[in-house]
């Protein structure tokens, strides 16, 4: 208990500004900010993004797919290069804090 004390006497002094269990529940609820609103907010970001690839215009999803499992290593390296070439634009830095929730994104951007 002692090697815990500083803690629970910093908890006990702000005990007042605290919020009960429910409180929090129903503000994280109404919040536009709540941590689904981040995700739905990636998500259409995501899907916004138009990758070039062999005169095609595909999505993240179909551009990893090929650079990860196409046969064809020609085929994977243009898949990288696509990828790179539209991340370069600094409009799309925000999907380097998105890197964090996919492998195939971290080795992308570690890539750039």
């Amino acid at each position: 208990m002692a090697k815990h004390k500083s803690m629970l006497d910093d908890v006990r002094r702000n005990k007042k500004y605290l919020l009960s269990e429910k409180e929090e529940v129903l503000l994280t609820r109404l919040s536009p900010f709540g941590g689904g609103e981040w995700d739905d907010a990636m998500d259409e970001w995501e899907s916004a993004l138009n990758f070039e690839l062999d005169g095609d215009k595909l999505k993240l999803s179909e551009v990893l797919q090929i650079m990860n499992y196409d046969k064809s290593a020609g085929r994977r390296a243009a898949a990288l290069k696509s990828i790179n070439e539209t991340l370069k634009d600094s409009r799309y830095a925000w999907l380097r804090t998105r890197a964090s929730h996919s492998s195939s994104v971290q080795l992308v951007l570690n890539c750039i």
